[in-house]
């Protein structure tokens, strides 16, 4: 019963999948060009990940430089469609020979842009070094940075996660 009422609900929300590789940030645009004469008010994007997306092809660049032209970009999309776009993106390797596994800013992949453009980072991350125990099966503590936000505080929280319902909880 419960199923079919969550496919009732979501089955009347204007949602669209976009799993085109190469996706670019012309794309986007386009896309939510069209978007808008369909639908009023678009209420967000998400990008499985940034780092997937391509560049406009420019002689002598390196991807670092490319990301930081799609981070510029898509900051311009956010504004022009007033709509916010959620970016996830690839932490580099070196925190995992780190002692502290909190990631920070300059983990993000390929590019300082990326902390630069970004009006919110958060960071999701696991604590191993430090295990709570008296969980229930599946359960978990996850770790919650809020490593930048434009205009707010910066800090830490945990949120319990529900590994079989992949589900967070305060």
């Amino acid at each position: 019963k419960k199923i079919n009422l969550v496919m009732r609900i979501l089955g009347k929300i204007p949602m669209h999948l976009y799993d085109t590789p190469h996706l670019s940030t012309v794309d986007i645009r386009r896309t939510l060009k069209n978007l808008d004469k369909i639908y009023p008010k678009i209420g967000f994007i998400v990008i499985d990940y940034l780092q997937l997306m391509e560049a406009p092809s420019l002689k002598n660049t390196n991807r670092a430089q490319e990301i930081s032209l799609i981070t510029r970009e898509l900051k311009n999309i956010a504004r022009e469609f007033e709509v916010p776009i959620i970016a996830l993106s690839q932490l580099s390797r070196t925190i995992d020979a780190r002692m502290d596994p909190k990631p920070m800013l300059s983990d993000l992949r390929d590019s300082g842009s990326i902390e630069q453009d970004a009006d919110l980072v958060l960071m999701l991350y696991k604590n191993n070094q430090n295990p709570v125990t008296n969980l229930s099966p599946g359960s978990s503590i996850i770790n919650l940075s809020i490593a930048k936000q434009r205009n707010g505080p910066i800090g830490n929280t945990q949120l319990l996660f529900n590994e079989y319902l992949t589900k967070f909880e305060d």
